[in-house]
């Protein structure tokens, strides 16, 4: 684990400030620093000039080897320009024995989204599925949620003691949510199969819900898709 000084200012009182946080996590051998991002504990920045805290978005590669993918957070990142990390990204695509190794590589912005992609591959999923999955559920349940211009953000949460996984639909005041069956997304893998495996993984990188709606038009509307409220029905 390295340690980065990060320089910039305060967003509260505009104070310069420097932050001191680690730019590799490994999933593994880092497990404390795996918790604080899950926990939100990981961003939390204090300002010394006016005491008060604040959530600091600063790049960091994670990598869980296990299951050989790496995120990376870049905030700002529009899908163009150099990305940090990519001599370690090319390293791991080359095994000890010398043969090529598929390695999952994607670029998220914000802490909550870094914070859905590890749940998800702690979750063993797919995260171009649960995207998926997003839309068609949009689709289905946009009748029974509030105004859609007022949707910020779908946000994927994982199972725990007290429910199923879900999909939570962030509005500024409330938070509906839909279950998310694991036999919901087996139907997502088997109806998309085909299309998914002749998808470009440079197209891949930034995977969220508008790269869904962008695969969606492209593998086009023949045959059924998934229903989100049939598989709840089982």
């Amino acid at each position: 684990m390295t340690e980065s000084t990060i320089r910039g200012e305060c967003p509260l009182c505009r104070a310069e400030m420097t932050l001191e946080r680690p730019e590799l996590v490994e999933a593994e051998e880092d497990k404390a620093l795996k918790e604080a991002i899950l926990s939100g504990r990981f961003f939390k920045a204090h300002c010394p000039s006016c005491d008060k805290d604040f959530i600091a978005a600063t790049p960091l590669l994670y990598y869980d080897r296990r299951r050989t993918a790496i995120i990376q957070l870049v905030p700002g990142y529009t899908g163009t320009g150099p990305l940090f990390g990519e001599e370690i990204f090319a390293a791991l695509q080359v095994a000890d024995s010398g043969q090529p190794v598929r390695v999952i590589r994607r670029v998220v912005t914000t802490p909550n989204e870094l914070t859905e992609k590890i749940h998800l591959l702690d979750a063993g999923y797919d995260d171009r599925l649960v995207e998926i999955g997003k839309v068609l559920a949009l689709q289905e349940v946009k009748d029974q949620l509030p105004n859609l211009t007022g949707l910020r953000q779908v946000r994927y949460a994982p199972k725990t003691d007290r429910h199923e996984a879900q999909l939570l639909f962030f509005y500024d005041d409330e938070v509906p949510s839909m279950d998310f069956p694991q036999s919901f997304y087996d139907s997502i893998g088997l109806s998309f199969a085909e299309a998914l495996a002749a998808t470009d993984p440079e197209e891949d990188l930034v995977v969220d819900t508008n790269w869904a709606v962008r695969f969606l038009k492209k593998a086009g509307s023949n045959g059924d898709k998934p229903s989100a409220q049939a598989q709840e029905s089982e």
